[in-house]
């Protein structure tokens, strides 16, 4: 069986962390290396958890810092939903791991440019890594099979009433991105925000007993919040929908739009205007030509995430 060749860039963060236990245990991915971005947390932050993940798990994928903040816009942060070290609530011992010397964007460069295969790049925090190596290097666009990412929605915003926080975090970037001309498939909140589990999903999860689902129940249960109902709110699994897709293309149905990156307008600042087309990326048209996710299986999701802690 064939692996997906992936480069993970993330913000560590919850469901970030999850991205990455997938990333580095799934038999049909082929993580090449773990970039990190500044978004959920500070870039000291953000670094530091990914290397704590990585040690947790026994992974030894070499984990490249990268931009320290956006490229235009003033840095924000999500403290309200990754606490102050961005991975509040899960209990994580210390590392002695460094980052690797080499930038996160140069190491996404060089491994594009010398990879004889096309590989797939998975970035679920702000895309500035990502718009950076684009612009450093756009020869590596031909070697990007495709750019599966968290972030967007066709609809309504999570930060703010239009934008969700990924792409509000570096609009710039963001456009930068979807206006490459290399496919891009965006999984937005209109299919991430429905992998919030229910108590009976994560007493399953609890029940499998293993460092993988005692890891991913942690993650689940930070922020504290209940509903009207009192009862628990879970996190949700944004982030880890892009790689459910890569393994699994069933597991989300996707829909082709032509989608615009709100750069210019101050109260609409982040949105990702989308609008279903039938066109080609051709470049006369207003906006990007992508495929954003409409529906998703969470059957499957599930299913395949319990494959997964099973595993560790």
């Amino acid at each position: 069986m064939a692996k997906e060749k992936i480069i993970l860039d993330c913000d560590p963060g919850h469901d970030d962390a999850i991205a990455i236990m997938v990333a580095g245990l799934h038999e049909k991915l082929d993580l090449l290396g773990i970039t990190v971005v500044a978004g959920n947390q500070t870039y000291e932050n953000v670094t530091n958890n990914a290397l704590r993940i990585c040690d947790y798990f026994g992974f030894d994928t070499h984990v490249h810092g990268g931009v320290k903040g956006p490229l235009v816009r003033k840095q924000v942060i999500a403290s309200d939903f990754h606490g102050e070290t961005g991975l509040d609530g899960i209990k994580l011992p210390g590392t002695e791991r460094k980052i690797e010397k080499k930038h996160a964007v140069n190491f996404i460069v060089d491994t594009l440019l010398n990879s004889e295969e096309k590989i797939t790049l998975v970035p679920v925090g702000p895309l500035t890594n990502i718009a950076m190596a684009l612009r450093l290097e756009p020869e590596i666009k031909g070697k990007i099979k495709r750019i599966v990412l968290m972030g967007g929605s066709c609809g309504a915003g999570n930060h703010t009433p239009f934008a969700e926080f990924n792409i509000y975090a570096d609009p710039e970037a963001a456009h930068i991105v979807f206006s490459s001309g290399v496919p891009v498939v965006m999984m937005g909140l209109d299919v991430t925000n429905k992998t919030m589990p229910d108590a009976e999903i994560v007493n399953k999860i609890q029940a499998t007993n293993t460092k993988a689902s005692d890891f991913l129940y942690q993650s689940l249960h930070f922020p504290k919040r209940y509903d009207e109902n009192g009862n628990f709110i879970y996190h949700t699994l944004h982030d880890v929908v892009t790689l459910a897709y890569i393994i699994d293309e069933s597991i989300v149905e996707l829909e082709k739009v032509e989608c615009i990156v709100e750069i210019k307008d101050a109260e609409k600042y982040g949105q990702t205007v989308c609008s279903s087309c039938n066109c080609e990326n051709t470049g006369n048209q207003k906006g990007a030509v992508i495929m954003a996710g409409k529906k998703i299986n969470l059957e499957k999701f599930w299913n395949l995430l319990y494959e997964v802690i099973k595993m560790y």
